[in-house]
């Protein structure tokens, strides 16, 4: 699943990188295909490097709750996600997905898979801890079992979900809040969630009077993970993956709290006050408006990694990758809309506010096909580059070259993302030697001619007469190549 992200002031770092950083993970984990070289980072700058400036820069967004309106089966009301955990806030409890490294046989899927999830049943537990860690369950102590959730602070920031090849389970413009409050969790007393400087913060608030003896019965039970010690940080729990902190809950409304007492994994009066060592905050700080403006999924039951990116003079947005899920969703009248092999690239079209999907087509042969940059001009052409080991990927008559050379080529396509099947596409060529050739980055001119630059392993790679370099260097060169896709044979390639 593709996760894209629109920022008002972060288009260079999230919007161009945020892609593969956020996603990224399952490309990490799918034994080493496609290679890091082939999804072209940007720069030649680290990954870690890469990830690093992401999260940071997404640490200083709000906080958002984004409401359930049938995006996701199961309990969960609301989910915040974050970079190494996610929370799912449901009526009976607050989910806490904190995360690992992927494995087949995690550890922390015995202590979490005991733990009802949210987002289905055991089967989904299992599934969501051996890619993301374990599961934390938070629940109150002989608390109303099904307080009413008011979300409260609504955003700006639009998240939409584009997930399978069923437009009937496509959602758009998903409510995204500020926070979250359970109405009489406790006779007179509502929890609110919210978070502050990207963290999570709770509270209780006491209506009427008698506060005191009310908060007296509040206790927090723990599933999933050991209450290892409860000070002035907060309660640090003990999980299969390392420790997590969970803060205390502040309190609005009350003076004398009760004492905090810990029997096990149960903690009553689990507030932040006197004997705790915290002082209660003032209260719940509204949520401040966020740099974020959508976030849109986008994919299959499958892993998809999205690559490139491009924007055009309406601000509609351009995505390339790669796919392994067949029922990755495309649109009526597309180029291709059935998965062809082992991974196939795609060729996505969103429009400017992200909640609609204008087009998406299946790119590839029999192989593994990898979509790598994207660019679009200015009649709303879309030229996408990545390399492909099908031997039967697409070409077009009288392209530059229509055969597969060695074991990884680059592929030059130019698409008309018009809806008119096999019309659609314009151009198509392969670009390679003998070895193997990847791309990295794509652009194009004012008159049409493409630029494409990769590398390339010393493997007979085509070069023109009178170019600055037209012998290999080393074990692996750059290379820089013109093409004009008139569809004229060799007389295509300019330089």
């Amino acid at each position: 699943m593709i996760h894209f992200v629109s920022a008002k002031r972060m288009w260079g770092l999230v919007f161009r990188m945020g892609l593969v950083v956020l996603l990224g993970v399952g490309l990490l984990g799918i034994g080493g295909r496609p290679r890091a070289r082939e999804v072209g980072l940007a720069g030649g700058e680290a990954w870690s490097d890469q990830k690093s400036r992401v999260m940071e820069a997404l640490g200083r967004q709000p906080l958002m709750f984004i409401e359930n309106v049938g995006q996701w089966e199961g309990l969960g009301r609301f989910q915040v996600p974050g970079s190494d955990r996610t929370i799912w806030l449901a009526e009976d409890g607050i989910w806490v997905t904190v995360g690992g490294e992927p494995s087949t046989s995690p550890s922390g899927v015995e202590q979490g898979a005991s733990v009802p999830s949210p987002i289905g049943g055991r089967e989904a537990v299992t599934k969501s801890l051996s890619r993301q860690g374990v599961a934390i369950k938070l629940s109150f102590v002989g608390a109303n079992l099904h307080p009413v959730l008011e979300p409260f602070e609504r955003l700006e920031t639009r998240v939409n979900y584009f997930i399978g090849n069923d437009p009937k389970r496509w959602r758009t413009d998903v409510p995204v809040w500020g926070g979250v409050r359970y109405r009489d969790l406790y006779p007179g007393l509502d929890l609110e969630v919210s978070g502050e400087d990207g963290q999570w913060k709770w509270r209780l608030v006491c209506r009427g009077g008698d506060c005191g003896k009310k908060l007296e019965s509040v206790g927090l039970r723990v599933e999933g993970a050991e209450v290892e010690e409860v000070g002035a940080e907060g309660m640090q729990l003990a999980t299969g993956v390392g420790t997590f902190r969970v803060p205390l809950l502040e309190v609005g409304g009350a003076e004398g709290l009760p004492a905090l007492r810990q029997r096990g994994n149960v903690v009553m009066a689990p507030f932040a006050s006197g004997d705790s060592g915290v002082e209660a905050s003032g209260g719940v700080q509204p949520a401040s408006d966020s740099d974020l403006l959508y976030a849109t999924f986008l994919g299959g039951s499958g892993d998809d990694v999205g690559v490139g990116i491009a924007v055009d003079g309406s601000g509609a947005t351009y995505v390339t990758g790669w796919t392994a899920s067949s029922d990755f969703p495309t649109t009526p009248g597309a180029y291709d809309r059935g998965h062809n092999g082992d991974s196939d690239a795609f060729v996505v079209k969103l429009n400017a506010s992200g909640s609609g999907l204008v087009y998406a087509t299946f790119l590839g042969g029999s192989g593994w096909d990898v979509g790598i940059d994207i660019a679009v001009d200015g009649s709303g052409a879309v030229y996408v580059t990545g390399w492909t080991e099908s031997l039967d990927f697409p070409t077009t008559p009288g392209a530059y070259d229509r055969g597969h050379n060695g074991l990884e080529d680059v592929f030059v396509v130019k698409l008309n993302p018009a809806g008119q099947g096999n019309a659609d596409l314009l151009y198509s060529t392969f670009l390679g030697g003998g070895g193997d050739d990847w791309s990295n980055d794509i652009a194009v001119d004012g008159s049409g001619a493409v630029y494409v630059t990769g590398g390339t392993e010393p493997s007979g790679f085509p070069t023109t007469s009178g170019a600055y370099d037209t012998s290999h260097n080393g074990l692996e060169d750059v290379f820089v190549v013109k093409l004009n896709p008139a569809g004229q044979g060799n007389a295509d390639r300019l330089y």
